[in-house]
């Protein structure tokens, strides 16, 4: 069982719990979502799963917990944000397979209202200090994943080239991944 520690994990790197949504009570799963202000820089926010941990999801025959970062410029409506970060949890627990780092969600539709962005990229939360992606007061450990929306011209070049070659195009180029209104990478 995981240790409820995340919370005190989380809060270490990111500061206090600004506001917090519970799941709906549609949902069969316990989960909610945390978001901190002005993190990882001013005029951010980063919203964090609490609760997907409490489930062991296979990685390649590898049992792992899993929570879900998403950073995003405050101006972003906070019940966008929360109701795409439950269907997605709801999503992870219909298969029970944890999302591996380079993975491509969609593409679909338009993630966000102001945004055409219609997929995600999981990565490494690297915006944040070296120890914060992992949490190891739980059996297994409990690897935060960080949740970077993308056009679908970038999906289908991780999946032609490989997460790898995206990668270095994005340390290369430096766009704000926060940014639901950033320019494409990848044309």
């Amino acid at each position: 069982m995981p240790n409820n520690n995340i919370i005190e994990h989380v809060e270490s790197y990111l500061g206090e719990i600004d506001q917090g949504w519970n799941a709906p009570p549609e949902s069969k799963n316990r989960f909610s979502v945390a978001r901190f202000r002005n993190q990882p820089v001013e005029g951010m926010s980063t919203y964090v799963t609490l609760g997907l941990n409490h489930h062991i999801l296979l990685m390649k025959k590898i049992e792992i917990r899993q929570e879900l970062v998403f950073s995003v410029f405050e101006s972003v409506p906070s019940d966008e944000i929360v109701s795409f970060l439950f269907r997605l949890i709801d999503l992870i627990l219909s298969k029970h397979e944890a999302l591996l780092r380079g993975q491509v969600i969609g593409p679909g539709k338009p993630l966000f209202s102001e945004s055409p962005m219609n997929a995600i990229y999981t990565s490494m939360p690297v915006i944040f200090e070296e120890g914060f992606n992992t949490f190891n007061g739980s059996s297994p450990p409990t690897i935060l994943v960080w949740l970077i929306p993308i056009f679908e011209s970038e999906a289908r070049y991780v999946q032609e080239y490989g997460w790898e070659a995206f990668e270095d195009i994005l340390e290369k180029e430096d766009p704000d991944l926060w940014d639901l209104k950033r320019l494409l990478v990848i044309d």
